[in-house]
């Protein structure tokens, strides 16, 4: 009797260490589980964070080169204009030092193109009073003649001398409400509008070329 309560006593103990056992696995490999996701977790979030901190950091760089290329085009433009007005000033210095043929000779060229916009009619010239004592009647006949197609004369035309206009000529109509700029300072301040949009079109056509090379 007392042996069947001793057997079973140690079949209920080792019953029992065997769930026991069990349990320690089933709660070592739910363990090992749950560290195995902790850890994969981490590892996203630091895959995370370390994305994230490379993606500002490239963001940081564009912004950093973008301002460094706006900041050399800036200089460019600056040292683009500054080229273009000497060049202009230059220009004008060099008509206005022209011998007297030649620049009545010019005179008369920009007389007979502010008539030709203007149409047949009387026109008020303004000039410095050096370049009124070089045009002469014949010379103003001519010019309108050109203009006009054969038609046209002196009598067309009220000469005012001023200070305002150091060479060539400004050209109003006889009722002031049209004007033609043909001083050479109006008509290389044109021009400079027009040199500075003819480099700003090079400058883009050739920052598309480097980009297609680079690409």
């Amino acid at each position: 009797m007392q042996d069947q309560e001793t057997k079973l006593r140690e079949e209920i103990v080792q019953d029992a260490q065997q769930k026991a056992e069990r349990l320690v696995k089933r709660a070592s490999r739910d363990a090992r589980k749950m560290l195995d996701a902790a850890r994969e977790e981490r590892e996203k979030r630091r895959v995370a964070r370390v994305a994230e901190a490379e993606l500002d950091v490239e963001q940081r760089v564009r912004a950093v080169l973008a301002t460094v290329g706006i900041e050399i085009r800036r200089r460019r433009l600056a040292e683009i204009e500054v080229e273009i007005t000497k060049v202009l000033t230059d220009a004008v210095e060099r008509a206005l030092a022209l011998p007297d043929e030649q620049r009545r000779a010019s005179l008369l060229a920009l007389l007979s193109d502010a008539a030709g916009m203007m149409g047949r009619t009387g026109l008020r010239v303004l000039c410095s009073s050096r370049d009124r004592a070089l045009l002469t009647d014949t010379g103003v006949r001519d010019a309108l003649q050109r203009a006009w197609g054969g038609t046209g004369g002196a009598e067309d035309v009220v000469f005012v001398e001023t200070d305002t206009v150091r060479g060539g000529l400004i050209v109003d109509s006889a009722d002031e409400r049209r004007r033609v700029d043909n001083s050479y300072d109006g008509r290389l301040a044109r021009m400079k509008d027009e040199l500075r949009t003819q480099v700003y079109r090079t400058m883009a056509a050739n920052a598309a070329v480097e980009g297609d090379a680079e690409r």
